[in-house]
């Protein structure tokens, strides 16, 4: 049985990333499950992590979500 919330495809749409001039935003988006992390997605929120920190030219992080 296939399991979606391990599916890194669906990690990216509970996980949504946007960089906008220094100012890099990370929405969960996942209001059905009050934006609980599945494996996969905390995988993805790490990886943002490191491409946050890996450019200079992003100055702050907002993290936020979707409505509950």
């Amino acid at each position: 049985m296939h399991n979606p919330d391990a599916d890194p495809a669906t990690a990216t749409q509970h996980v949504l990333f946007e960089v906008r001039g220094p100012v890099a935003t990370i929405t969960l988006n996942r209001p059905e499950r009050r934006h609980a992390l599945s494996m996969a997605a905390n995988e993805r929120l790490h990886g943002l992590w490191q491409t946050i920190d890996a450019d200079a030219s992003i100055r702050a992080v907002v993290l936020t979500s979707t409505d509950c």
